[in-house]
């Protein structure tokens, strides 16, 4: 099945995607809830996907935010790693400045991004 552009074998890997538990998304669908509904709506006592202040709508999004591999993340997260360790730990990824949402390669990169010239 397709949900929002990425491949899912079944509902079970689509809600461990988006960090609910299983039985609750099932729940919600009983519940007549739709599918965006069900797992965008996040549970008090379950933590949120968040890095360095960036919060994160799900694990692919995670991998793709930061060029992992998805399974790789997932393997990791089923592995109890924190969201730090999953996407520092990685030889994948270039080490960064995230600001805003955005990553930048240099701090360099964030200062050119940001610098407003002055017209005297």
């Amino acid at each position: 099945m397709t949900f929002r552009g990425r491949e899912y074998s079944n509902f079970v890997d689509l809600a461990e995607d988006y960090n609910i538990p299983s039985d609750i998304y099932f729940n919600r669908l009983g519940a007549g809830w739709g599918f965006g509904e069900a797992v965008d709506v996040q549970l008090p006592n379950v933590e949120p996907i968040i890095y360095k202040g960036i919060k994160l709508k799900c694990y692919s999004e995670l991998a793709e935010c930061f060029d992992l591999d998805y399974d790789l993340v997932l393997a990791r997260v089923r592995a109890g790693w924190r969201i730090e360790d999953i996407i520092e730990t990685s030889d994948t990824v270039k080490k960064g400045i995230v600001y805003r949402g955005m990553y930048y390669s240099s701090l360099d990169e964030l200062v050119e991004e940001y610098t407003v010239e002055e017209n005297l």
